[in-house]
């Protein structure tokens, strides 16, 4: 009878002790993998010589918003464009620093060109990623970026 409450509590005790171990990796994971104040947001190397971290993520802001407007836009012949249209671009920027188009919305017309834009977007140069200061590895990001349309 001794030997059957010892082995009832021999499980009892490890069936506790596997599920507090288990519980515990997820919770330190979780806590390491939210985005802190010391991260570091994607950059290029130009902005990355900027020390005050605002102006440094609107460096970034305007570099990415120049590279869409005088690689993409510029080519674009629209013909039903209002005066005021904006496009916003869902984007990637993966942990070795390649842009990627989600998705897109906004103006139909444009947006029916979405294969041709993504293959110019491959084109465009590698930017540095978002880092995880507190890791020391480089994370994959994302941002929508509005580009307004404005016809003569």
């Amino acid at each position: 009878m001794n030997n059957i409450k010892l082995i009832y509590i021999f499980f009892i005790l490890i069936s506790g002790c596997q599920y507090n171990l288990n519980n515990q990796p997820d919770l330190i994971i979780n806590q390491e993998t939210k985005w802190a104040i010391t991260d570091e947001h994607p950059s290029t190397v130009e902005c990355d010589k900027i020390i005050d971290k605002k102006n440094r993520i609107q460096c970034f802001n305007s570099y990415i918003s120049d590279l869409f407007v005088q690689n993409i836009m510029k080519d674009l012949v629209l013909e039903n464009s209002n005066s005021n249209d904006t496009i916003f671009f869902d984007l990637t920027f993966d942990s070795n620093g390649k842009i990627i188009v989600e998705s897109m919305t906004g103006n139909n017309e444009i947006i029916s060109l979405i294969d041709d834009i993504k293959k110019k977007v491959e084109t465009f140069p590698n930017i540095l990623p978002a880092t995880k200061t507190n890791l020391g590895i480089a994370v994959k990001s994302k941002i929508k970026l509005p580009i307004i349309l404005k016809s003569d």
